[in-house]
């Protein structure tokens, strides 16, 4: 007995659809982590050239004020960082002090700070051969290489703590994640130029580029339809489902515009066709329905019609003549006698025609109808700025970016939710963990009974 393999399933079984969502996922996931390896190869080679070919630059002149010795050379200066001060020297999971570059924490966001650790100001740093200088609104901090243990560098923060050996309490600079690995490279390697040391720091990047080059993704597999889950059918039900639901209302939308496009648009102000009967004779039965005046038949004695004494009989006045009326029988509209036809004296009486049809004879548009435009559709309304979270307020005040902010408006608590004790604190603005507005950065803290800071508030 011969055993025959299982028939293959049909191209449009819910499996297959299955299978080409799943690879169509892995491609975009696996295109993703490529770029994001690609950067940090780029990154890792540019930083390893830098270590070998960097030989400083002079101070740019929008820089605050520092004095610069005699042959000092300016490495990097970076604004928007930072000061931070660590509670103790003996907490746990602080960073040793080397010349290694790790771009580990370099991707983290500055907030929240590891625990004992808080920011006091922020300002730019200046960083050469022979120091890093801090100059911020309310400190100023110089660290001179030659008292200090080395750079340390956060594996889970864009964190750099500078250990000193004079026992002055300990600090660092918090930077921006963009700028984060700028700041670890350009600072370990001007330690080290401080030391005589640079090729450790070309070492340390050599490690790390041969360590990358090992984590390059690879190309997932394909997925085939018998590994399509169970699942996956009722999934698929759901999306024919929403398709054809969506089907048809474009079927519906499509007809409806179809409608309204063959429907044609009369102009407002357009006389009604008028309808003129060939009957010039009275139709009501009153001698002035048609505006013609007929002649009275005689009577039995053959005299007059009767009249009481003296009366004149009734003439009735001439009907105004309808628009676009066309003459019956030889005789004008309105009943009137035609140029060389009988005079006054003649019969004057029309013979009714009862079997002819009405006419319908429209009327001619004005000769300047107001054109039928159609409504303007109305424009989308602006969509106020992107405040991250942050509830509308006049001075565009957000969580996403900007400046931090020291001196807010006095109403502040009237657009955002603040903490109960505000007014005694300093430092700059926050949002705390529970949602409230606080203070950081200053001898007043208030997020500190509010579970912590979660994310500055920007200005």
């Amino acid at each position: 007995m011969t055993a025959t393999s299982p028939p293959a399933a049909p191209r449009s079984s819910w499996r297959v659809r299955w299978a080409e969502r799943e690879n169509d996922r892995r491609r975009r996931a696996h295109a993703g982590d490529a770029e994001a390896w690609r950067r940090r190869a780029d990154e890792l080679t540019r930083l390893r050239i830098e270590a070998t070919c960097f030989l400083g630059s002079s101070l740019p002149p929008d820089v605050p004020v520092v004095r610069l010795r005699r042959g000092e050379v300016v490495y990097r200066v970076l604004p928007r960082v930072e000061l931070v001060e660590v509670a103790a020297r003996h907490l746990a999971d602080l960073p040793a002090p080397g010349l290694a570059v790790d771009p580990a924490g370099t991707d983290a966001p500055a907030r929240p700070l590891p625990p004992g650790i808080r920011a006091v100001d922020a300002g730019t740093a200046v960083v050469t051969d022979r120091r890093v200088a801090f100059l911020g609104r309310h400190h100023q901090r110089i660290w001179w290489y030659a008292d200090l243990a080395g750079p340390a560098h956060h594996p889970r923060a864009p964190l750099t703590l500078l250990h000193t050996t004079d026992g002055t309490p300990l600090a660092g600079l918090l930077a921006p994640p963009p700028a984060a690995l700028n700041l670890r490279f350009y600072l370990t390697l001007a330690f080290a130029d401080g030391l005589g040391n640079r090729d450790a720091v070309a070492a340390c990047l050599d490690d790390l580029v041969a360590a990358h080059q090992r984590t390059r993704p690879v190309a997932p597999p394909l997925a085939a339809p018998t590994q399509a889950p169970v699942i996956a059918r009722l999934h698929d039900r759901r999306l024919a489902g929403a398709a054809a639901a969506v089907a048809a209302s474009l079927v519906i939308g499509a007809t409806f515009a179809v409608s309204r496009t063959l429907t044609p648009t009369v102009p407002s102000g357009t006389p009604s066709p008028v309808v003129v009967s060939d009957v010039t004779g009275p139709v009501d039965g009153s001698p002035t329905a048609s505006g013609v005046p007929t002649t009275p038949s005689p009577q039995p004695d053959g005299g007059s019609p009767a009249h009481p004494t003296g009366a004149t009989p009734p003439t009735a006045p001439a009907a105004p003549e309808p628009r676009g009326r066309r003459s019956v029988g030889g005789v004008p509209p309105g009943g009137g006698t035609q140029e060389g036809g009988p005079g006054p004296g003649g019969p004057s009486a029309v013979p009714a025609m009862p079997d002819s049809p009405p006419v319908v004879v429209p009327q001619p548009p004005p000769s300047d109808p107001t054109p039928s435009v159609p409504p303007t559709p109305p424009s989308s309304a602006p969509t106020g700025p992107d405040r991250c979270g942050a509830p509308a307020n006049p001075y565009g005040y957000n969580y996403c970016g900007g400046s931090r902010i020291h001196d807010p408006a006095a109403d502040v608590c009237g657009w955002f939710r603040c903490v109960a004790d505000f007014g005694r604190g300093k430092g700059h603005l926050v949002r705390c963990e529970d949602g409230l507005i606080g203070w950081v950065g200053g001898p007043g803290g208030t997020c500190a009974t509010h579970r912590g800071a979660r994310s500055p508030v920007y200005g």
